[in-house]
């Protein structure tokens, strides 16, 4: 179905209407709505399927050079929730509410702490972050078993192999910090926290962003994903090394006391009779090794939304230039 809604002759309305199997209305206005009721499901449908399967391909099968999925134009660009389909919008939804997740614990709260250097704000981040991540790891792992959806992000599942790392270290690493007690950094910590969810907005941003009205303006989306692309430059790969060494000097050097229930199981400290083969060093040195693929994965998507930005620049850049002048023609000889 090619045309437009108001120009379709009655065979094609006829046509449409039967493919999606919707009975043909008494009149032309109630057939013409109808029809464009269907087309606008017929496309979120499409995007559906172009969406899953591009999710499946990349982060299950590891496809390589996949063209990423867009959808075509919104009919009514204020309208994009509404022609959002029902499977796609909790996807939306659960980006937004991931975001404020790290906007209010890796952003507010690190704030807060230091300008006031009161510690309710580092342990309400850490056990809030702890406590979301922990939840969306057990509804992934639900849904796994049951097929049935209640995590916050409603991601494809085969991008649950790159989302339980970021859980993962987020949980394990803010716990091995709260064990250490007084000997580990509540500055490094939430420098930490935040340079990882400060980032984290852009990224979750640019995920709703590209499936809005912005994609009636190329130029503003584009400028918008060179933020996100610099903040994940900055934040994930310039700022993650220190971060990521410092935090295994840490595992290496700190010899505070852990729970006395630990210590049947090996795990005496930080500083173990041979720190490199301690338990919570071998750890530590894990779970920056997830989050290294998480972060490095995260660049690559977004690299690609940056390229796919910056291709409709050129598209409109083309769409505003000025048609050719035409030659005039060419005079007629006149009379010898």
């Amino acid at each position: 179905f090619d045309v437009p809604v108001p120009e379709a002759s009655e065979e094609q309305l006829a046509s449409f209407l039967a493919f999606r199997g919707v009975a043909l209305p008494a009149t032309d206005a109630a057939r013409r709505e109808a029809a464009a009721r269907e087309a606008i499901s017929y496309m979120a449908e499409l995007f559906d399927r172009k969406h899953d399967d591009w999710c499946y391909r990349h982060y299950a099968l590891r496809e390589k050079g996949l063209a990423f999925p867009y959808r075509a134009p919104f009919m009514d660009d204020w309208n994009f929730y509404g022609e959002t389909s029902a499977h796609l919008r909790p996807v939306g939804n659960g980006q937004i509410i991931f975001a404020l997740h790290h906007a209010v614990e890796g952003f507010m709260m690190p704030l807060l702490y230091f300008w006031t250097h009161n510690p309710s704000y580092f342990f309400f981040s850490m056990y809030a972050d702890m406590g979301v991540e922990a939840y969306d790891t057990l509804a992934m792992l639900y849904r796994r078993w049951t097929g049935r959806d209640h995590t916050l992000t409603r991601h494809h599942p085969a991008v649950d192999h790159i989302l339980t790392p970021h859980h993962l270290f987020g949980v394990f690493f803010e716990t091995l910090a709260l064990m250490g007690g007084p000997g580990i950094s509540k500055t490094f910590m939430f420098h930490v926290e935040a340079s990882a969810h400060a980032s984290g907005v852009f990224i979750l941003a640019a995920i709703v962003m590209h499936q809005t009205p912005a994609q009636s303006w190329p130029r503003f989306l584009y400028r918008f994903q060179k933020c996100v692309v610099a903040a994940i430059v900055a934040c994930r790969v310039i700022w993650w090394i220190p971060v990521a060494a410092g935090s295994l000097r840490l595992a290496y050097a700190y010899s505070g006391d852990f729970p006395a229930w630990l210590a049947p199981y090996g795990i005496r400290g930080l500083g173990h009779s041979f720190p490199l083969l301690s338990p919570v060093f071998l750890f530590s040195l894990l779970l920056i090794g997830f989050y290294t693929h998480f972060n490095a994965d995260q660049l690559q998507y977004n690299l690609k939304l940056l390229r796919k930005a910056a291709a409709r620049v050129r598209a409109a850049n083309e769409a505003e230039k000025p048609a050719p002048a035409k030659p005039p023609p060419a005079a007629l000889a006149g009379p010898a």
